[in-house]
């Protein structure tokens, strides 16, 4: 983060009604991404064989779209303490 940038920043966000939050430099638990990979690292196991055989970029985008769900997704953010906004789980 570039502190120098922090006021234009937080005016921004503010203004779209949202908060600024600072975490930890790093903190799994606080990170949706972290179940996400894990989803994707488990989907890929389970279609490992298949992975193997065809191009990277198309297993890339298979395995992308279909290893988890929107409300997986949204439960992934809920879980780590952020609020979704409904009307974005699709």
């Amino acid at each position: 983060m570039h502190y120098s940038h922090l006021d234009i920043l937080t005016a921004m966000v503010e203004s779209r009604g949202a908060r600024l939050r600072f975490l930890a430099p790093y903190c799994p638990g606080d990170n949706p991404i972290e179940p996400c990979f894990n989803q994707l690292k488990k989907f890929l196991r389970r279609w490992g064989d298949w992975a193997d055989e065809n191009d990277e970029t198309q297993v890339l985008s298979f395995s992308l779209r279909n290893c988890v769900t929107a409300e997986q997704v949204a439960g992934f953010y809920r879980n780590c303490g952020y609020s979704v906004r409904p009307d974005l789980v699709v």
